[in-house]
């Protein structure tokens, strides 16, 4: 009995090891993290600029605030729809921009949506997080929602951030803005004439080709915008969990002339990083994170397996005396047992 239980704690420390665990590293149903961004901004004051007030058409060093929250808003498996909101603050009525993601839950990289929910196109790129174990020497596309696609990770080293051992990668992002909301809040066209308004703003080579293509251009001139985007992700060596983040974004108008693009001025700009207090948040989190996956992939396993050993080992040397002395046991077999001597007694009691 006691080798069936030591082989029963061998089979189940191998299943905590190798299910559980696995298991244990997918992106919870339950996640919900929110963090918060500081930092300033640059924008372009559309009435200023119609008022003809080019001294205040640039609102310059604006205190910009970013609350985002990422979570998990339903499991299909190995697969999962996430939501990522972010509420941006510039002075202005907060603006929020919603973002839904389908990620395979082990990698978190971005899958065909597996419910037909409407989903960003992250296919094979990290919008959110890195996989469990991050390696510094994987290739990680990694996703700008701006330009809407991924873009190549580059590995920058490793680092420590609040007590947790973390790697640093960034990305340069530098296309057409996608963003759809972005995109709406954004004039689709301006009138020849304040376009012109804009030379005052803009370097003298730009603002030369602008002077220089106004009389070809419609009254009402098309604008296009590119997003140009850096971030830096401090991501945590165990758990995958980015702890730190800066973000440097700008958001540059154009006009094309006979083909070719003139590049304005950048309309939005913004440079913003995770707060202390969020930093330290996410840290605890990887740390909570991390003590769960040794004690599920280390720690139970290694426990399960000692003792189910142990067992084996006592049960194996309980059979290998009894088979070296079966003279004992016999002996021990034929012993009368207390209650055959009782009888024994009580018998003769009667003869007498």
């Amino acid at each position: 009995m006691v080798g069936l239980v030591g082989l029963v704690l061998l089979v189940v420390a191998v299943l905590t090891r190798f299910v559980v665990l696995p298991a244990g590293q997918k992106l919870p149903k339950s996640t919900d993290v929110s963090v918060q961004y500081t930092g300033t901004g640059t924008f372009l004051d559309a009435n200023a600029l119609a008022a003809g007030d080019m001294e205040h058409a640039l609102a310059k060093d604006v205190p910009v605030s970013i609350d985002r929250r990422t979570y998990v808003k339903s499991v299909h498996g190995d697969h999962a729809i996430v939501g990522d909101d972010v509420t941006v603050r510039a002075g202005g009525p907060p603006q929020t921009n919603r973002h839904t993601y389908a990620l395979d839950r082990t990698s978190l990289a971005g899958v065909a949506s597996p419910d037909g929910t409407v989903v960003e196109p992250t296919s094979g790129s990290l919008p959110v997080a890195w996989p469990i174990g991050p390696s510094p020497s994987a290739q990680y596309q990694l996703y700008d929602t701006a330009t809407q696609r991924g873009w190549p990770g580059k590995y920058l080293g490793a680092g420590s951030t609040d007590g947790r051992s973390t790697y640093r990668f960034t990305y340069v992002a530098d296309a057409a803005l996608k963003d759809p909301t972005v995109v709406k809040s954004l004039p689709a066209a301006l009138p020849k004439g304040l376009l012109s308004s804009l030379s005052p703003l803009l370097a003298t080579e730009t603002a030369g080709r602008l002077t220089a293509a106004l009389p070809s251009l419609p009254a009402n001139v098309p604008i296009s915008y590119t997003a140009r985007t850096t971030v830096v992700a401090v991501v945590d060596q165990q758990t995958g969990l980015v702890v730190d983040t800066t973000q440097d974004q700008r958001i540059i108008a154009s006009v094309a002339d006979a083909g070719r693009a003139i590049q304005l001025l950048p309309v939005m700009s913004v440079k913003v990083k995770l707060t202390s207090a969020s930093v330290t948040e996410l840290a605890d989190k990887a740390a909570s994170g991390g003590r769960l996956l040794i004690l599920i992939g280390v720690v139970a396993p290694l426990a399960l397996a000692a003792v189910g050993l142990l067992l084996i080992i006592v049960a194996v040397i309980r059979r290998t005396r009894t088979a070296a002395n079966p003279s004992a046991a016999g002996a021990a077999s034929d012993r009368p047992t207390a209650p055959a001597v009782k009888e024994s007694v009580r018998a003769e009691a009667d003869r007498d």
